[in-house]
């Protein structure tokens, strides 16, 4: 299923999170984007009509399932991994291989 970014408040948060915290980017420089590079991660805001979703392109494959053409508009943003931690736990972070799990003490 992938991990999706949701930015919890009002309607349109997540969008208006990705333009705050985000770089759009244009002409297709998601596909030369370094994926692995895991201080800057590819969002992928993807329309589907009736609501709006935001896929957290974590690796290369998972890149090549959203930058296909398949019919929906599609924006792409270079977000900070820094930012990210802000909205998405450590734990699920770690567990798509974007930081290390930190250890219990």
């Amino acid at each position: 299923m992938g991990l999706y970014l949701n930015v919890p408040g009002k309607e349109n948060a997540t969008e208006m999170w990705l333009n705050e915290n985000g770089d759009y980017l244009f002409c297709n420089e998601e596909q030369k984007h370094d994926y692995s590079d895991k201080e800057n991660i590819i969002v992928c805001l993807v329309d589907n009509v009736k609501f709006c979703a935001a896929a957290v392109l974590f690796n290369q494959e998972e890149a090549k399932r959203f930058i296909c053409p398949d019919g929906r508009i599609k924006f792409f943003y270079r977000v900070p991994l820094k930012n990210l931690k802000e909205v998405i736990s450590e734990d699920i972070l770690a567990s798509y291989g974007l930081i290390e799990k930190t250890k219990a003490r």
